[in-house]
Formats: C-alpha cells, sequence, structure tokens
C-alpha cells in the first residue's frame, strides 16, 4: 500500500471513531432512568419518600464535617437539546466557587463564572431534607449517592412533571467531585460535573 493510501485510510479511521464516540454521547441523551426501567409504574409514586436512619444521620455527619467549607474549581453543565432521534448536547464550562454548609440537610452553594457566557450565575442546592429523598447509600465517609424526586408545574402548560436529580458526591485527597443527572418523567435531559479543591 502506497503512502497516499495508508494516509486515507488513517483519515477514514479517525473519523470513524469520532463519529462512533459522538453518536455514544448522543445516544446518553434522553436515556431512561434506571430507577424508571426498575420502578416502572411505582416509578411516578410519590409516597415511597424515605426518611434518613439516626444510624445514617450518623453517617451523614462523618461526610458533611469532610466537605463543609469553601472549594473552588472547574464545572461542566451539559444540557439535552433538540428531538429524541437526534438529540444534541450544549455543553458549558467555567469556573466556580463552592460554599458548603451542614446542618439538619446539606447546603451548597455556587459561585459560577461560565466561560461560554462570560457570566457569573449563584445557585443554591439544599439536599437530603427527608421529604425529597428518594433513595440514599451510604458506601463510606467517603463516597455518598442518593436520589431526590419532586413535581414542577409544566411551564404555560396544564399538569406537572417528575423531576429526579441522581448525586454523586465523593471526596478523596482534598478533591470533591460532584455528579447530578436530571431526568424528567424518567428521560435524561443534563448533568452537571464539578470537580474542586479545598480554598
Amino acid at each position: 500500500m502506497n503512502k497516499y493510501l495508508k494516509s486515507k485510510s488513517l483519515v477514514i479511521i479517525v473519523l470513524s471513531m469520532f463519529f462512533l464516540i459522538q453518536n455514544a454521547f448522543a445516544k446518553e441523551c434522553y436515556e431512561k432512568s434506571a430507577k424508571l426501567i426498575q420502578l416502572k409504574e411505582k416509578y411516578f409514586d410519590l409516597t415511597s419518600y424515605k426518611k434518613i436512619a439516626q444510624k445514617d444521620k450518623d453517617k451523614l455527619k462523618k461526610i458533611y464535617d469532610k466537605i463543609k467549607g469553601n472549594w473552588k474549581g472547574r464545572v461542566t453543565y451539559t444540557e439535552c437539546e433538540g428531538p429524541e432521534k437526534n438529540p444534541r448536547k450544549d455543553i458549558k464550562t467555567g469556573k466556580a466557587k463552592i460554599k458548603v454548609k451542614a446542618d439538619r440537610y446539606l447546603i451548597l452553594k455556587q459561585k459560577i463564572s461560565l466561560t461560554k457566557l462570560g457570566r457569573n450565575y449563584i445557585r443554591t442546592y439544599k439536599l437530603l431534607k427527608d421529604e425529597t429523598v428518594f433513595t440514599y447509600e451510604i458506601t463510606d465517609e467517603n463516597n455518598l449517592e442518593f436520589s431526590e424526586f419532586f413535581r414542577k408545574k409544566n411551564t404555560g402548560k396544564i399538569g406537572t412533571r417528575l423531576t429526579e436529580a441522581s448525586y454523586k458526591i465523593t471526596i478523596k485527597d482534598g478533591l470533591l467531585k460532584v455528579k447530578i443527572h436530571y431526568y424528567v418523567n424518567g428521560s435524561l435531559i443534563g448533568k452537571e460535573e464539578w470537580s474542586v479543591n479545598s480554598d
């Protein structure tokens, strides 16, 4: 095979890999929630909130003590747009300062500067309150996973939509990582990823 054909073959292989990766990423949009697949119709029953057991509250306090304080680092936001058959992702990245407080529940106050938009935002998350927790799992004092469910009114329309927010919080060697996946009526619509160090 001559050099031209070799180069052409290499370009085709690289492009094929790129499109395969892009398609794999695109399929993530509007994926069904694992909880929806597991629970089926019971997924929409919001009477299954869990009260956090006292023994687990003691474990949570150890995690809270580790993550309380000020953090700074990078954030990535991904929103799914377009039709279900041909979704596209709008990805924004930026810098973030996070202030974590914890008492009866977890409060994350986030100041974000998004590179793409050149704007600052402030967002506050109040998490792990008994009336919103659907599932939770405390692996150890460095790892916490939980999901919260709530209903929101449809904008300008009659009825409501069910929103699921699934969280994964990990702390290791002074690095705090937070991953959040958002689902509406059981379909993935976006996610957040934080990677921050103690400030």
